[in-house]
C-alpha cells in the first residue's frame, strides 16, 4: 500500500521465521539524518511465521537514534492474546481486526492513535479515499457533543 501512494520504502530483509533484531533497527535510524523516515511500520505478530515483535524495543531503538518517526504497529493477530502496552511502549498508532485475537464477528477495525499521530494527521498529503481518522474523530465529537447535550449536561 505505501509503494501504491509513492511513498519511498525500507524494508529490511530477515530470515523466514526471524525478527529484525533492536540493534539493527537503532543502526538504521541512526544513519536517517535528516530524519526522512517519517513512520516505522512494524508486525506486532505475525502469525504464519510466529514471529513476535518486542516493540518496546523498536520504540526503545527510535528513542536511542533521538528519531521522530511515528511508531505505527500492525496488531491484527495480536492485541488481546499478547500483551500489547500501547501507552507503556509509546506506540503512536496500532490498529487490530475484531476477528482476530478480540475473537469478535468480523467486520470492525479498531485504531488507536496518540496525540503525536493525530496532530501529523493535519499536514499528511496522501490521498484519502476509504478511511480518514479525521473524519472518525470529527464524528465521534460531534455524537459525543450531541449526546451530552440531549442528556441536558
Amino acid at each position: 500500500m505505501c509503494r501504491r501512494h509513492s511513498l519511498n520504502v525500507y524494508i529490511v530483509e530477515t530470515p523466514w521465521g526471524r525478527g529484525i533484531h533492536a540493534d539493527r533497527n537503532v543502526d538504521i535510524l541512526r544513519n536517517d539524518k535528516t530524519h526522512d523516515t517519517k513512520f516505522v511500520l512494524a508486525t506486532h505478530n505475525e502469525k504464519v511465521t510466529g514471529v513476535t515483535s518486542y516493540i518496546g524495543a523498536i520504540r526503545k531503538a527510535l528513542d536511542a537514534a533521538k528519531h521522530s518517526a511515528i511508531l505505527f504497529v500492525d496488531g491484527v493477530s495480536s492485541i488481546a492474546p499478547i500483551d500489547f502496552r500501547f501507552d507503556q511502549w509509546g506506540v503512536n498508532v496500532a490498529v487490530t481486526g475484531s476477528q482476530k485475537g478480540l475473537m469478535l464477528p468480523s467486520g470492525l477495525a479498531i485504531v488507536g492513535f496518540s496525540a503525536k499521530a493525530m496532530a501529523a494527521t493535519k499536514s499528511a498529503g496522501l490521498p484519502r479515499n476509504f478511511f480518514d481518522v479525521r473524519d472518525m474523530r470529527n464524528e465521534s465529537v460531534k455524537k459525543h457533543i450531541l449526546t451530552r447535550l440531549r442528556s441536558g449536561c
